[in-house]
């Protein structure tokens, strides 16, 4: 499973940083290329991990999106 750090910059301002995965791939390109896909159409949800937690991020709640393959981004 490839995972991928996305910064989620929300209409608000705010940003939150989360973890999202995709069983049964191990490119974490393609992994972030379909996290900003999907996030790309008004009525998508992405499933994501903020810490402990799983976290449904709402795609028109969206602004930005950044993504980091190793890490944190800092």
């Amino acid at each position: 499973m490839a995972k991928v750090v996305l910064r989620i910059t929300l209409l608000s301002g705010s940003h939150i940083d989360v973890v999202y995965g995709e069983a049964g791939t191990s490119d974490a390109v393609d992994v972030g290329v379909h996290a900003v896909e999907m996030l790309s159409r008004d009525d998508a949800v992405l499933w994501a991990e903020h810490g402990d937690r799983r976290v449904a991020v709402f795609a028109r709640a969206v602004a930005a999106v950044e993504v980091d393959p190793r890490g944190a981004v800092l």
